[in-house]
């Protein structure tokens, strides 16, 4: 792709997402936390510790890039917000969660020369300040992510409840499972009904 597209998207991308988090700025009390119900997600790059101790800096200047351009736009053109982007992962809130995990989980990914991630997603009420989130689902979506395999997307019970009505995705019940702060974390891997 030419250097002036990536640039024109890049520039969009972020763009709209300062957009939004002006519009949330703008529109809570000053200094004070909002509370609201969100879908909060996390992707992060599968094997990234090994990939990054083999790669010289250029390459891996290439993968981050290709990671931050491919998450942004898989966010945004859904509807969601890019929250942060933390080294090898990026936080995300939406309204629109299976879309967004079913694009950063697809197939396709190697063939594109995008970097194999997985992504957690949970539900629940978050406080939000200056773009922010905050609460106990934040941690939940990290720790689902961990769980994740390699190229899926892990939901937590109350999401694969929200998602199960549609019809339009398989969800998978996972054994229990523990992890720092869950002794028994319910989650389901999410995938297209074929």
């Amino acid at each position: 792709m030419p250097l002036p597209v990536i640039e024109y998207l890049e520039v969009y991308v972020w763009r709209r997402h300062l957009a939004a988090a002006a519009d949330r700025i703008m529109l809570a009390p000053p200094g004070e936390l909002a509370a609201a119900t969100m879908t909060v997600g996390f992707a992060d790059i599968v094997g990234y510790t090994t990939v990054a101790g083999r790669s010289d800096i250029e390459d891996l200047a290439a993968l981050l890039e290709a990671f931050e351009e491919d998450t942004s736009a898989a966010v945004v053109s859904n509807h969601g917000q890019v929250v942060k982007m933390v080294g090898d992962e990026v936080l995300f809130v939406t309204g629109h969660p299976a879309a967004i995990a079913l694009r950063l989980t697809g197939p396709d990914r190697d063939r594109k020369g995008l970097p194999a991630l997985r992504v957690g997603l949970a539900t629940d009420r978050v406080l939000t300040r200056f773009g922010d989130v905050y609460g106990p689902v934040v941690n939940l979506a990290a720790r689902l992510t961990s769980l994740a395999r390699p190229g899926t997307a892990l939901v937590d019970a109350e999401l694969a409840a929200a998602l199960a009505p549609e019809g339009r995705y398989r969800l998978q019940h996972r054994r229990p499972a523990a992890v720092r702060g869950y002794h028994h974390l319910r989650a389901c891997a999410l995938r297209p009904r074929r």
